[in-house]
């Protein structure tokens, strides 16, 4: 009998270990489903106010995700409990999903946790938590940093407002003036608003003379203010970008027009002989 009950305190003692700390297990990584079509996952973590979340996303072709759940968390031992669910992108949520969402999971080792209501487990994809950004374009993040996301506070039975993010490059103290050049602020700005076309043509914002085109196609003069302006508005209102390109000059035009590169906002079509617009600036 004594044997039997050491035995019983022996295997009580490493269920503990293992599974003694389940939050510390699941918390912060990406856990994935094994099935092939949709795949799915699930990220733990914990808000800066002390609440415990999950947030579930079904992975999509064109969009980072296109279903994106929360949930807050209950533990209790190796048992993982999910209740309130709330869908964060409502809008985009496609009636003819119906993936059965568990609201219980078992860890079951540190590299699986699985529910008696799905057919497949869900495997540690990845050590880090990587959350589609279904909230805004703005940033260009297809990953909303999980620091940024613990940061704000968030209460049980609550998601996340469209304007709780602050990620991106800040147009704010940019574009108070008209002046070609540019100011450090709307240098580091351009570097991180336009970094892709910047990188490709190996092109430095800082200490540079802009010229800001607008219109459909590209052959009407613009205002760095009116820019900026735009700029500030599109966040506010939807959390985007603006149509916006970079076009830098050869050595020739930057001797003759004084310009080292144009941005136009609104373009559609824009005319790959700029001299007209240039001709404007004389």
């Amino acid at each position: 009998m004594k044997r039997l009950i050491l035995t019983k305190i022996i295997l009580l003692i490493s269920i503990y270990l293992s599974f003694g700390n389940t939050w510390k297990v699941i918390n912060e990584k990406t856990w994935i489903s094994n099935k092939d079509f949709p795949t799915s996952q699930y990220v733990f973590y914990e808000t800066s106010n002390g609440f415990k979340k999950a947030i579930f996303q079904i992975n999509g072709s064109g969009r980072c995700a296109v279903l994106s759940l929360i949930y807050d968390v209950e533990l209790k031992g190796d048992t993982i409990s999910l209740k309130n669910e709330l869908t964060l992108d409502s809008l985009y949520v496609k009636k003819e999903i119906k993936e059965k969402r568990p609201k219980t999971f078992i860890l079951k080792d540190d590299l699986t946790i699985i529910s008696n209501e799905l057919s497949y487990d869900y495997k540690k994809g990845f050590e880090d938590a990587r959350i589609c950004n279904w909230i805004e374009t703005y940033s260009g993040n297809q990953i909303i940093p999980i620091q940024d996301l613990k940061a704000i506070t968030i209460k049980e039975n609550q998601i996340y407002h469209i304007h709780s993010f602050n990620l991106g490059p800040n147009p704010e103290d940019c574009g108070i003036d008209d002046k070609p050049e540019l100011t450090d602020k709307e240098a580091v700005f351009f570097s991180q608003y336009l970094k892709t076309p910047a990188q490709k043509n190996g092109f430095d914002f800082k200490n540079k003379k802009i010229l800001f085109v607008t219109g459909s196609n590209g052959s009407t003069l613009g205002s760095k203010i009116e820019y900026f302006k735009d700029v500030r508005e599109w966040k506010e209102k939807y959390n985007d970008k603006i149509a916006t390109s970079l076009i830098v000059l050869d050595d020739f035009e930057k001797s003759q027009y004084g310009y080292d590169a144009i941005v136009t906002y609104w373009v559609k079509v824009y005319n790959p002989k700029r001299k007209r617009v240039l001709e404007q600036t004389k």
